[in-house]
């Protein structure tokens, strides 16, 4: 079951407008080997928003869950099931 891919999409805001800062999680993703799309990025309220569809398997998704968690620049995500 761990090796099953899934597909998600993550809304995330983060804490300034500075782009660097989803950048900066992308390159995380690649890391971790999770392939990524971004779908949408802009500005609202002085904050960057981004969606991106994701794809791995339950052991990444664990990984991803752990750095978004703990990645000071994100105020919030949220995922939708694809």
């Amino acid at each position: 079951i761990e090796q099953l891919k899934h597909t998600k999409i993550i809304t995330l805001t983060f804490t300034g407008k500075e782009v660097n800062q989803i950048y900066q999680l992308e390159e995380g993703l690649k890391r971790d080997g999770i392939k990524y799309k971004r779908v949408m990025m802009n500005k609202s309220g002085g904050k960057l928003l981004a969606v991106l569809q994701v794809s791995g398997n339950q052991k990444q998704f664990d990984k991803l869950d752990e750095r978004l968690v703990t990645m000071e620049t994100i105020e919030e995500f949220y995922y939708h099931n694809k």
